[in-house]
């Protein structure tokens, strides 16, 4: 394991990686964390593509989710 200390944003896919939880789950996690607090997650435009990559802050997970590190 890397001795790097986890990043303060992650994709859904790092989340999903980082928390032991599947891809649906946290997806499904999002509207409501934008409801309860929109400045938790942020979007960035992926080039090339009509999309945006969304950014979820790992304190925010550890502590509204109630995972564990």
């Amino acid at each position: 394991m890397s001795n790097q200390p986890p990043p303060e944003w992650m994709s859904v896919n790092e989340a999903s990686v980082y928390f032991g939880k599947s891809l649906s789950l946290i997806r499904r996690a999002i509207p409501e964390i934008e409801k309860k607090a929109p400045e938790q997650i942020r979007r960035e435009p992926i080039p090339h593509k009509r999309a945006n990559q969304r950014g979820l802050n790992r304190a925010y997970l550890l502590q509204c989710c109630g995972a564990q590190e």
